[in-house]
Formats: C-alpha cells, structure tokens, sequence
C-alpha cells in the first residue's frame, strides 16, 4: 500500500513524497551512490552510473548492487516504484539489443543514468522488463513509477505492455492498482467532473471541494487515496 506525490510550494521550491505502508523485514535504509559507480542487475549484467543518486535501498545479498525503491539524483530526478498488482506485462526471457531488467533494477536505471525526463522518454524504448526475482527476493514485483523534475512535471510509467511508454501525470499523484487512467476517470467522478481524464475542470472541482469538504475522505483503498492525496496536495 504505497501512495506518492509531487508538490510545488509557493517559492517555486519542488518537494516529491511517498509513503511504504508495506510490512517488510528487508533492511531498508538511506543508501547513496556516487557517479561512476558499477552495479550489477538481477541478469549479471554490469552497469555504470552516469549521476550521483540518494534514496531509501537495500543491498543485495548475491552481488554488488542495491534496489532502490525511491530517490533523487543530481540532477533533480526523481523517482519511486509503487505497487501494481494484476496489470503488468513483463518479458519471460531477455531480449538481443535491448537493455534488459528486472523491474527492481529500472530505478537504478533510470536515476544513474538520466539527467531529464526527455533522456528517460527517449531512452525507454531501449529498455525490456524481464520477469525475474531480484536476488533472493521470493517474487517479481509488479511494479509502476512516479517520476518528476526540479521543474514539477510529473510523468508515470506503467508496464502493462512490453514496450514501455511515459504519460504526463498532471495530477502529481499515484497509487496502487488501477492504472493512472483509470484513477483519473475515478478522481472526476468522485469530484462530479463530467471528463474521463484530468483536466482544468477537474483542479476548480478539487477546490470547490475542500471548500465545502474540509475532511477528507480517508481510507486504506488506492482509489480511495488517490482523491485524497490530489485534494491534500
């Protein structure tokens, strides 16, 4: 149970957030890695950071390497991994000329080695998502990502095909299952917003809400968060 979001503040200062409401006995801590560092996917393949990157991570038990779940790199990259259950596809095997990884590798992917969400838009359809454990991990994640900019644009990358693709996320905002799409449609529904998608409608119709709303409708459900977390934000 994962949400995050973006948010601009009145100076302009960009601040990216996200919980992990998820019981876990890994050792999870704040892990840096520096520029030039090499590390080494889930598929034995060895890679090298372009960017210094800090986030919350653990180690691997079986190579050098550490998952990152979220984090920032130097150049004001973000990005964070949140769970989505039943709407993945991921390659069974590895793909001749393509970058292949796991999906626990992708962070580490995309902050080591980008330094604009245009280079990671670009560079996506590179990339191949393979469906294997990380390490001794006992699953393959189902995994979607929030990314953001020291600009604020938001984009979302959700794997329910094999060639991956960003959306913009104007809504700053993302849960769990379902995909983004749908969370918008549900998000104008909830708000009374005749639209299936987000749109300047929707952000007078938050407004109004709180307006009239000051609690906030709370509850363990992603599609119940997600309206939360867009009228907090």
């Amino acid at each position: 149970m994962c949400t995050s979001l973006t948010y601009t503040n009145g100076a302009g200062h960009h601040f990216f957030a996200r919980t992990m409401d998820f019981p876990t006995t890994t050792p999870w801590r704040p892990v840096f890695l520096p520029r030039d560092y090499q590390w080494t996917t889930a598929l034995g393949v060895t890679r090298t950071t372009r960017y210094a990157l800090l986030g919350g991570g653990r180690p691997a038990a079986d190579r050098p390497a550490y998952l990152m779940a979220d984090g920032v790199n130097e150049a004001g990259i973000t990005c964070a991994e949140l769970y989505l259950p039943g709407a993945v596809t991921y390659a069974d095997d590895p793909v001749a000329d393509k970058i292949n990884l796991t999906p626990q590798d992708f962070i580490n992917w995309v902050l080591g080695e980008h330094n604009s969400l245009t280079a990671v838009k670009r560079d996506l359809a590179q990339v191949r998502l393979i469906n294997r454990r990380w390490g001794n991990d006992r699953y393959v994640y189902p995994f979607h990502w929030l990314l953001s900019d020291r600009q604020g644009h938001t984009l979302v990358i959700e794997p329910t095909s094999l060639d991956l693709h960003a959306v913009a996320n104007p809504s700053e905002v993302l849960t769990n299952t379902p995909v983004l799409a749908t969370h918008e449609q549900n998000l104008n529904d909830f708000l009374g917003v005749s639209a299936d998608h987000f749109t300047t409608a929707t952000i007078a119709a938050a407004k109004t809400y709180l307006t009239e709303h000051p609690d906030l409708p709370t509850s363990t459900v992603p599609t119940r968060r997600f309206p939360h977390a867009y009228s907090a934000d």
